[in-house]
């Protein structure tokens, strides 16, 4: 295991209250400090602008450069940007294309745990009718796909953040070789994520949505990962995944209706534990961070998912019988 992660990232702040804030990291290391986690932690890299634009467009980095250089603003009603969102977006690149490089080379869980999050920022930032870019500036997460696939040829993204990753799915939409799997709550910010997005006319069948019923709990998630999620995986067999590692979704954060546990997320990394992970942070904003992440870190260093008996409700199993009549 392995952990990487810089101060930097604080210096993307706002002037006032906003819920993606420097405090987020802070829920985060206290949670793993309690489990004994916060171990073998390395300053990143700085992506180089080159790296960037390998994922979005020209003019959508220098926008972002700019608004930087000014001070602080809004690009959109949802999305600041200050003096520091410019170097800690770049080391927050970095570092996602570090854990893909480190899991390559050794299959184990790397973790790429940053600020500003990502996966809501498209080639040209706000994308498919989503009104903002939900708090993202780059996409941390494409970098670190793109990153394997340069050197292993298929890549498989799992994204179990509460919210669609619509940037994500924009960047690959065309690219049959990424195979984007996504659970995420049905009808809620971006409105992205329908069963029925498949993927390009060249690339159909790559994208994976799972929209979740509101309300759904450990028993839903569970099954839904073990009738989608892993027998996708065990036909493909990757040699690393990427992870868009939401913990939203736990009962309690704040921003949807999920009442998810440590259950489900120990459950998540324990099914992955014989795959190397790059592990890339989105959202999460209070207990979701301080427990589910750990828990999901626990899960993948036992390797044991142990489960009772689940019992999904009906609107989740109609979710799954429609996805496997696309898949």
């Amino acid at each position: 295991m392995k952990i990487l992660y810089s101060e930097v990232f604080k210096d993307h702040k706002p002037e006032g209250y906003h819920p993606e804030n420097p405090k987020r990291l802070e829920f985060m290391i206290e949670g793993l400090k309690e489990r004994d986690l916060w171990i073998n932690v390395e300053q990143p890299p700085m992506a180089e602008i080159n790296d960037i634009l390998k994922i979005h467009s020209n003019e959508y980095v220098e926008k972002i450069r700019r608004y930087s250089e000014s001070g602080f603003s809004f690009v959109d009603p949802d999305t600041y940007i200050s003096h520091g969102t410019w170097k800690a977006a770049l080391t927050a690149f970095g570092a996602s294309m570090q854990v893909a490089k480190l899991a390559l080379r050794k299959n184990d869980i790397y973790l790429a745990l940053v600020r500003p999050p990502g996966h809501h920022a498209g080639k040209e930032g706000r994308v498919l009718s989503a009104p903002t870019l939900g708090f993202c500036i780059f996409n941390n997460a494409a970098g670190a796909a793109l990153t394997l696939k340069e050197k292993a040829g298929r890549v498989v993204i799992i994204d179990f953040d509460v919210h669609h990753g619509n940037g994500t799915q924009d960047i690959f939409w065309n690219d049959g070789g990424v195979i984007h799997i996504d659970l995420h709550e049905s009808g809620i910010y971006p409105g992205s994520g329908d069963i029925y997005e498949i993927g390009g006319k060249s690339a159909e069948g790559s994208k994976i949505n799972l929209p979740m019923p509101h309300y759904s709990k450990d028993d839903d998630y569970i099954f839904v990962w073990q009738e989608i999620v892993l027998p996708i995986l065990e036909d493909i067999g990757p040699r690393a995944i990427v992870v868009s590692a939401g913990f939203d979704a736990f009962k309690g954060d704040g921003l949807a209706t999920m009442e998810l546990s440590e259950r489900f997320y120990h459950f998540a990394g324990a099914s992955l534990s014989r795959f190397s992970l790059a592990v890339i942070l989105e959202g999460g904003y209070g207990v979701g961070l301080r427990k589910g992440l750990p828990s999901f870190i626990e899960g993948y260093l036992e390797g044991k998912p142990e489960l009772g008996k689940i019992s999904p409700r009906y609107e989740t199993i109609k979710v799954v019988e429609e996805v496997r009549s696309l898949v």
